[in-house]
C-alpha cells in the first residue's frame, strides 16, 4: 500500500485517531504564537530563541501531522513555524530521496 517513504502515511496513520479539527487548530495556534513556558526571558539573545522554543517546536512537529491542511497546502504558515521555531536546523524535502535516484 506504502512505498517505503510516503508523504501521505503518516497522515493516512492519524486520520484513524479522531481529533476534533478545531481543537488541533487551536492547540496548533497557540503553539505557534505564544511562548507557553515563558523561556524567551531566561534566553535574551536572539540566537538563543530555538533553544527557549524547543520543547514547544517538539510538540508543535507531532500536532502538524493531524492537520494535513496545513502541512501540505498552506505554505505562509509552514514558513512562519520553521522562520520561528526552526531557524537553525536544516529544512529539506526527503521525498526526493528516492531509491532510484540513490541507486540502491
Amino acid at each position: 500500500m506504502f512505498s517505503n517513504y510516503d508523504t501521505n502515511k503518516n497522515a493516512y496513520l492519524l486520520r484513524r485517531i479522531p481529533l476534533n479539527e478545531e481543537f488541533v487548530d487551536m492547540v496548533i495556534g497557540r503553539l505557534r504564537s505564544d511562548d507557553i513556558y515563558n523561556l524567551i526571558s531566561a534566553y535574551p539573545l536572539p540566537e538563543h530563541r530555538s533553544t527557549a522554543l524547543a520543547t514547544q517546536a517538539s510538540m508543535l512537529y507531532v500536532i502538524l501531522f493531524f492537520a494535513p491542511d496545513i502541512l501540505h497546502n498552506q505554505q505562509a504558515t509552514m514558513r512562519e513555524i520553521v522562520d520561528k521555531h526552526f531557524p537553525d536546523n536544516w529544512v529539506s524535502f526527503l521525498p526526493l530521496l528516492t531509491s532510484d535516484w540513490c541507486g540502491i
